[in-house]
């Protein structure tokens, strides 16, 4: 059972279908949690974004794009620590665009499978931002 497998991980007893089945627990338990902000806050918002920054990082587009997407996730952490949570959405969005444009060119100056990756984290983050507004009785213009 699994709480006879878990008991003998816990003693150091393990295989290696146990740490594969421990593995895609934890995993699939951090994708629920990370897919859905629930109860978003100020701190949830900006590890989305945080996230966002490193996924960021890690794909394969021009400096000169990276820089542009990071400097609209910088801005979009600095608006939320202002309380300006529609500027904050703004700067996602144009994020959002900025990926959908790369993609969009004649010759895409980003792959798919790195465009879906930005745009399903700015997607979270932007979900995110959203609820802040409304818990805060915001209506964005």
């Amino acid at each position: 059972t699994m709480v006879t497998k878990m008991k003998n991980v816990m003693k150091g007893e393990f295989t290696m279908r146990t740490v594969r089945l421990v593995a895609v627990a934890v995993f699939a338990l951090s994708m629920l949690l990370a897919a859905r902000p629930a109860n978003a806050d100020i701190p949830t918002c900006h590890q989305l974004i945080q996230a966002l920054r490193q996924a960021t990082a890690g794909v394969t587009i021009s400096e000169k794009d990276r820089a542009t997407l990071q400097s609209k996730l910088t801005d979009a952490d600095a608006k939320i620590d202002q309380a300006k949570f529609c500027d904050a959405l703004e700067k996602l969005i144009q994020f959002r665009d900025k990926v959908n444009s790369l993609l969009a060119a004649a010759k895409p100056k980003i792959s798919q499978e790195d465009a879906d990756l930005l745009l399903s984290g700015v997607n979270d983050a932007i979900a995110c931002v959203q609820e802040l507004i409304t818990n805060a009785g915001t209506t964005c213009p």
